[in-house]
């Protein structure tokens, strides 16, 4: 399609950034693909950019599924949005042809830093979708979610700020606890849940999706100093510091 071309020419020939902090979403399916961009970038805003944004130039095929975000009331195949300091929220909207099982991809275009999270979020469920992984999800259109409105959105979550200071302890984060060589969450917002954990230098040291029970992490071979622990849930993303000696 012509616009995937006028896409795929804006990201790698931008003549002032690089190609950094870019994720590419694609929905496929009836046999037919489409992709949306997602970039971050200092200097553009919440609105529409000319100098980065662009338009989404929809198929005349009737039988293409399309995605798309929206700045205000336009319709857009790259967003550009500013540079990642705090969490971001993108809701993904899609044109779906017909009733029958789509999928879903992430591709990261361009790198993001260490601590960076990007996530599906299928709204009905309140399922979280890791898209760094570049795994593909799956969903069903029946012919009453058709005109349905947003299905899914995409949590960008801005990486952890470590410091050596105390941390308050929040609501329902003030069981975690080192004993021996585990660490210990015992926490009601894990559950179903993504858990990270990150040493001092923002580096992911520890992820597991979906937690069915109270993880026990083995910090074995975890240096002494400040990790953060954070548990990201539908609502949001919670964290708080810890020592471990």
């Amino acid at each position: 399609m012509k616009y995937t071309s006028f896409l795929i020419l804006f990201l790698f020939f931008s003549p002032v950034f690089g190609l950094n902090d870019v994720m590419k979403v694609k929905l496929s399916g009836n046999n037919y693909s489409d992709e949306t961009v997602v970039r971050f970038l200092p200097g553009a805003t919440q609105g529409f950019d000319s100098q980065w944004d662009a338009h989404k130039f929809f198929s005349l095929n009737p039988n293409v599924p399309q995605i798309f975000t929206r700045s205000n009331i336009t319709d857009l195949a790259i967003n550009a949005l500013p540079s990642l300091l705090r969490d971001t929220v993108v809701e993904l909207h899609m044109l779906i042809p017909s009733a029958g099982t789509y999928t879903i991809q992430g591709i990261e275009a361009g790198a993001f830093q260490q601590g960076v999270s990007v996530l599906l979020e299928e709204i009905s469920s309140g399922n979280l979708y890791d898209l760094r992984t570049g795994s593909i999800f799956s969903f069903t259109m029946d012919t009453a979610a058709l005109n349905s409105p947003v299905k899914f959105i995409v949590r960008f979550i801005a990486p952890p700020v470590i410091t050596s200071a105390g941390a308050t302890c929040l609501p329902g984060l003030n069981f975690i606890y080192a004993e021996g060589s585990l660490l210990h969450i015992n926490s009601d917002l894990a559950l179903g849940q993504i858990i990270d954990i990150f040493d001092s230098n923002g580096r992911l040291v520890f992820r597991q999706m979906h937690a069915t029970a109270f993880p026990e992490v083995d910090i074995t071979d975890y240096k002494p100093g400040v990790y953060l622990v954070r548990i990201m849930t539908a609502t949001g993303s919670f964290s708080r510091r810890i020592l471990l000696q």
